[in-house]
């Protein structure tokens, strides 16, 4: 198969929150595809929310398994590095870049 870099955009489903899953699970990261144009990730916490000393603000990323995402909630605790988090996506958009 061939390599590409491909960019994301998504909406999260307003009515679910997304969780951080507890520390003993063992649901991998993956991104799975629902019904439509939605999709099911569950992650892996890579980085926190912060601001570098030159105040450009840097956003929480989640690895989907493959895929790294901007962390769907605020995540400012670097206690937090490691621990998964699941989301539902609405729509979820995905194009070669």
């Amino acid at each position: 198969g061939a390599l590409f870099d491909a960019s994301f955009s998504y909406q999260l489903d307003p009515e679910r929150e997304p969780v951080l899953l507890p520390l003993e699970t063992d649901q991998q990261p993956s991104l799975r595809k629902t019904s439509g144009c939605g999709a099911v990730a569950v992650g892996q916490v890579l980085s926190v929310d912060s601001e570098s000393p030159d105040r450009r603000v840097m956003v929480a990323l989640v690895d989907c398994g493959g895929f790294v995402l901007p962390a769907p909630l605020d995540i400012a605790d670097p206690a937090l590095i490691g621990r998964k988090v699941a989301f539902v996506i609405a729509e979820l958009e995905v194009w070669r870049s």
